[in-house]
Formats: C-alpha cells, sequence, structure tokens
C-alpha cells in the first residue's frame, strides 16, 4: 500500500465507494482512503477512527463507519474528519458490524443486542423501524441478537444475517420479521441476489440457494464440489456470482 505503513493484510474491511475509491478499516484505529494507480493501491487520505468493523456511503456521499463502540461514525464530503454519532448510552456495551443503505435512501444499523435503527442520510436523525416484540422474540431464539450481514433485495425485503440465529427477513409491506428455515448453518457471513432473484447465503459451514419463485431453500458444501467448507464473501456480476 503506498502511502502508508500498512499492509492490506492489517485491514478487517475492505469498501469501495461510488467515487471508485477504496477504503480500509485497519487494526490500529485509522480509516484510509485509496485510489487505485497502475495496479497498486494508493493512499490518499488516512483518518483516525476507533475500532471500525464497517463502512457503507449513503445517497448524498457521506461515508459511515460502524465501530466496536456505542456511536457509529460520518464523513461527509468534503470534510477531513469523521463525526461520532451517538446511538447508545455510554455504559452500554455494543457494537455495530453491519450498515446498508436502503432504497429509500435511510440507512439501517445493525448492532449487538440492540432494536435495529435507521438513520436519515440528509437530517442524521434515527428512528426505530416498527418491529414487534412478538417477531424479535421468535427470531432470537438462541443468545442474543448478534448481526452480521444487511441486505436489501430487489422487491424491498431486507435480509438480516446473524450470528447463533440464523437468516431473518424483514418485510417492508407489513413490518415482518420472521426467521428463514432451512438455511444450512446458523452463522450467516454474506448475502448476494442473482439475476433470476434468488438470494445466495453464504455461512461458516457451506453456501445456500434460497430460490424465490418456490421459497426453497438448497445447501451446498464441500462434498457438491463447491471447493470449500465455508465463506465470509459473495460479490455478484451480471451472469456468475464469486465466492
Amino acid at each position: 500500500l503506498v502511502g502508508s505503513e500498512m499492509c492490506i493484510r492489517d485491514s478487517r474491511h475492505i469498501y469501495h465507494d461510488k467515487d471508485r475509491h477504496i477504503w480500509l478499516a485497519t487494526n490500529t484505529n485509522q480509516v484510509i482512503k485509496c485510489v487505485l494507480e497502475s495496479n497498486q493501491l494508493k493512499a490518499t487520505s488516512i483518518f483516525s477512527v476507533p475500532s471500525v468493523l464497517c463502512i457503507t456511503q449513503d445517497r448524498n456521499g457521506t461515508i459511515w463507519a460502524g465501530s466496536f463502540s456505542q456511536a457509529i461514525y460520518a464523513l461527509k464530503k468534503g470534510e477531513k474528519v469523521f463525526t461520532p454519532v451517538s446511538l447508545y448510552p455510554q455504559s452500554f456495551f455494543t457494537f455495530t458490524p453491519t450498515l446498508r443503505p436502503l432504497s429509500n435512501g435511510e440507512v439501517w444499523i445493525a448492532s449487538f443486542a440492540n432494536k435495529i435503527r435507521s438513520i436519515n442520510p440528509d437530517t442524521w436523525k434515527i428512528r426505530i423501524p416498527d418491529i414487534s416484540r412478538a417477531d424479535s422474540l421468535a427470531c432470537i431464539r438462541r443468545s442474543k441478537f448478534i448481526p452480521s450481514v444487511l441486505y436489501e433485495d430487489s422487491q424491498g425485503d431486507i435480509w438480516i444475517g446473524t450470528s447463533h440465529n440464523g437468516l431473518l427477513r424483514y418485510t417492508s409491506q407489513n413490518h415482518k420479521l420472521s426467521p428463514i428455515s432451512g438455511i444450512g448453518c446458523t452463522e450467516i457471513c454474506s448475502i448476494e441476489e442473482d439475476m433470476q432473484g434468488n438470494l445466495w447465503i453464504s455461512t461458516l459451514h457451506g453456501l445456500s440457494k434460497y430460490e424465490r419463485r418456490t421459497n426453497q431453500i438448497s445447501n451446498y458444501y464441500a462434498s457438491d464440489g463447491i471447493g470449500a467448507v465455508s465463506y465470509t464473501h459473495l460479490r455478484a456480476h451480471e451472469t456468475v456470482l464469486d465466492l
């Protein structure tokens, strides 16, 4: 990495924004903004941000970072310092491993042992989406709510991957949160939608496919020829799915 003493292996999260910048969240309380030039990653700005776990970008171009703390952090276009946005009391232990901008412009925030939050990208006003207590209890059957990934599909449903409690679906039309049964492993790592509207879910033990047309789950393991026991990341392209 040109312009920085760190190596790529020191990063805990990598994000590619709409302006073709690459953002690295490091293990040393830094966020590094980079560009790719002549097949080399060049650092253009380095920010001091504590314990960043994930990065995303909203419709206004603001960069949001979830952290191992009670706050998330925001960097507006043109600014040089990330601004902390407090979500929970300082005495409350939590962390935010996943953020997701939605088609309506809001950014969803999923934090450990807390209700999901949504932040307005224009006003930074935070609200709690309408999820009933009964639905929450039905979905979080083991341990606490430990989110791992948020994903909005082409129909506007929001999928929530968790650790220990598998895959959840929030249906925006009726505000219903429901568990999805049949996934081969309850440790969800990543979610992607293919061109047919099917969802592919990577886990710590195999790969699962949710077929939209039939509402059926198919599970694939190393013995099926997929080449690995676990997958931590998926990326969809026009015709293929990278594992």
